[in-house]
């Protein structure tokens, strides 16, 4: 994303998330500094971990990843967005940083089976996102969602409405 990124790490106990996360935003600085002759902060903020299990809500995570461009509004298509792992799972081409989320490879018996139920499952996600809602997915999630955080799916501007609008 222009103001942010998403990675899904998987780490061990001898790993150190913080000094991964510490040494990759500086090398990444470093670079776009020199690249665009620039100075101050890049990224606004902390960077964000959580844990997550090893079953359907990795996938989920995945989903959320490839799907956010679109949400953005950066593309139509994941397909279409450069940074993105969709073409790795949805059309096997391949890229050294990337390796296949242990639940894909339960998607299918063949890279093509998995590749085409990858494509699909994205693809019907595509035509179900909306720009102002909080959560994507499917009815009982949204509603599991808005319940425990006692929120509408539905972001509502804040301030007065605009004109011409009821």
């Amino acid at each position: 994303m222009p103001n942010h990124t998403h990675l899904i790490v998987a780490i061990n106990p001898k790993s150190n998330l913080s000094r991964f996360m510490k040494q990759l935003n500086l090398s990444y600085l470093q670079y776009f500094g020199k690249k665009y002759n620039y100075c101050g902060h890049l990224w606004q903020g902390r960077f964000k971990s959580l844990i997550v299990s090893r079953d359907s809500y990795l996938i989920a995570c995945g989903r959320y990843i490839e799907l956010n461009p679109v949400k953005a509004q950066l593309v139509k298509n994941p397909r279409n967005y450069r940074w993105s792992s969709y073409n790795i799972y949805a059309y096997g081409i391949k890229d050294d940083l990337v390796t296949y989320n242990p639940i894909y490879l339960d998607w299918g018996d063949t890279e093509t089976n998995r590749q085409k139920n990858y494509r699909e499952s994205i693809e019907e996600d595509i035509g179900k996102i909306n720009v102002d809602a909080r959560f994507l997915g499917p009815d009982e999630f949204i509603k599991q969602m808005e319940d425990k955080f006692m929120v509408s799916n539905v972001k509502i501007c804040r301030g007065r409405p605009k004109k011409g609008k009821k």
